[in-house]
């Protein structure tokens, strides 16, 4: 968003986000007492993927179309997102079962504590989400304009998995 409002704030735009990268981790649970020293890379990659996924569905849906851009060079740029999108979200798949694996003691606490049920909704919310990726990218080859509306819809349902995140950090972990 800052470099949207000045492009030479760029380079310092992408010094902060890579600074704020491990926020999210020092935040969470994957510091806590007692942890394996693994559940931080994983929880930098899942953080990582999250981050690519989602300020790439923003630059598709809120920057690109604004600068007046040649249509062809907003579809090479939507297919281009298509592919590391699709590598963002087996990332971030694979990370979040690992990191529900390392929160949870047992399956059934995904129905019997707080922090289960926020990882079930975090999960329908991805589910839905990954429905909504895979018709954006059939759609990617038919035109941006098509495509626009769903990374939208994309980015709102996104918001609701922050809400979650928000939640299960706030939230015991369910292997105490």
């Amino acid at each position: 968003a800052i470099a949207v409002a000045d492009r030479t704030a760029a380079p310092f735009a992408l010094v902060l986000a890579v600074a704020l990268l491990p926020v999210p981790t020092v935040a969470g649970h994957a510091l806590d007492a007692g942890r394996s020293w693994v559940d931080v890379p994983i929880d930098l990659l899942h953080t990582l993927a999250a981050a690519t996924w989602i300020g790439g569905l923003f630059a598709l849906a809120l920057v690109v179309p604004r600068e007046g851009i040649a249509p062809e060079v907003v579809g090479s740029a939507a297919r281009r997102f298509a592919a590391l999108a699709l590598a963002s979200v087996l990332l971030l798949a694979g990370t979040g079962v690992g990191r529900a694996l390392a929160e949870l003691s047992s399956f059934s606490q995904l129905w019997t504590t707080g922090y289960g049920r926020a990882i079930l909704a975090k999960t329908a919310l991805f589910a839905v989400l990954l429905g909504l990726g895979a018709v954006s990218r059939s759609r990617v080859a038919a035109g941006f304009e098509r495509l626009r509306g769903l990374v939208l819809a994309e980015l709102v349902l996104v918001l609701g998995v922050v809400v979650a995140v928000a939640f299960l950090t706030s939230l015991r972990p369910g292997h105490r």
